[in-house]
């Protein structure tokens, strides 16, 4: 969900998959404008977000990764098809421009034209250089039998202002790719003020991995220290459940090896953290779609606030927006960037706590 004409009101995107696997054709997705009477107005044509042939979707995204101020769409493409990404035109109309900023397959020269890209399941984005743009993580399931070509999993870096085209940097910052892959989630489990990656898979013999971020010197796996390998354990969800001040994970395995494993967080709060729950008012009331700033520490983060999405089932993570604040001793300031572009800094915030922002209230309220 996310407000794709931003008129205050939350939208959907509904990716649909093959009719009748392995064949196609694909079942026609969907796209709904909500019209604030708590129903959806078909805006499907209107929108522009047909493709021809259609491909099938494992995985959707909201983010405005070009930082415009408009909501644009991430879709994640199964059966070797190019990924999209729907740059919102304004007006909720949107046009793909994957292949022009490199969010589409790798570079790796395909065998056949027909196929270009991977099995791509639920991506997630987030900062995790800090640099204030949108990095997308694709978990692709690429066997071995279709290898070099077909695309096994990607990092893309946002190389930011002025084109926001992407590298592909997974095997630059160490993360190893598994056939498996089918679910990520970014997620600052240390509190040390960058974002860490937990990467889903599907198959038998393989298991959930954690990556810790550390900064220019890529990413490390830590999965045997953290105590997070579970097998098959495909789908994973983030919130602080014990209310302590770190990222508890939740992930389940798949049949045949179905589990529910709930995984508290014993290393997090050694630092410092705070929690912030946004509330629109003149935007849609859960500000899906939100950009927010903190600086803390001589660390800058940004986050963006979700409307679910991910890949199958969606990610239901928590609605708080979390930061993780290392050993900085205060907040020094926080900006909020409300859908349609209006901006706003909070004061009264401070480290180790859970606050409330309300669109025009200019003060952050302790929760």
């Amino acid at each position: 969900m996310g407000d794709g004409n931003l008129d205050g009101k939350l939208d959907v995107y509904a990716g649909s998959w093959l009719v009748h696997y392995p064949d196609y054709p694909t079942a026609k997705s969907r796209y709904f404008e909500g019209d604030g009477k708590g129903g959806f107005v078909n805006a499907w044509d209107k929108a522009g977000l047909a493709l021809d042939p259609p491909r099938p979707v494992y995985g959707v995204m909201w983010t405005d990764w070009n930082d415009d101020g408009l909501p644009d769409l991430y879709v994640s493409h199964y059966n070797l098809r190019d990924n999209a990404l729907f740059q919102n035109l304004g007006g909720g109309k949107f046009s793909d421009v994957a292949a022009k900023v490199g969010a589409d397959h790798d570079s790796v020269p395909t065998t056949s034209a027909d196929y270009p890209g991977g099995h791509s399941f639920g991506s997630d984005i987030g900062d995790f250089d800090n640099d204030g743009d949108m990095d997308i993580f694709v978990p692709d399931i690429s066997h071995p039998r279709t290898q070099p070509w077909a695309d096994p999993s990607m990092l893309l870096v946002n190389q930011g202002a002025p084109g926001f085209t992407f590298k592909n940097l997974r095997r630059d910052l160490g993360i190893v790719y598994d056939e498996g892959d089918v679910n990520s989630l970014w997620v600052d489990y240390d509190n040390d003020g960058d974002l860490d990656l937990v990467v889903a898979p599907t198959y038998p013999s393989h298991y959930t991995k954690l990556y810790r971020n550390d900064g220019k010197a890529g990413f490390v796996d830590v999965t045997y220290e953290a105590r997070l390998a579970v097998h098959m354990g495909g789908y994973v969800v983030a919130s602080d459940i014990d209310e302590d001040g770190d990222m508890d994970l939740l992930v389940t395995g798949v049949a045949p090896s179905p589990s529910v494993n709930v995984l508290e967080n014993k290393v997090g709060n050694k630092n410092a953290w705070a929690f912030f729950d946004l509330e629109g008012v003149k935007c849609n009331r859960d500000a899906v779609g939100a950009k927010v700033v903190v600086k803390a520490g001589g660390i800058t983060q940004t986050r963006e606030v979700k409307g679910g999405g991910g890949g199958t089932p969606s990610h239901g993570n928590s609605h708080w927006l979390h930061f993780g604040l290392g050993k900085a001793a205060a907040i020094d300031s926080i900006t909020v960037r409300w859908p349609g572009g209006a901006t706003e800094t909070f004061t009264d915030a401070k480290i180790n706590g859970r606050f409330k922002l309300v669109e025009g209230a200019g003060k952050a309220v302790a929760k």
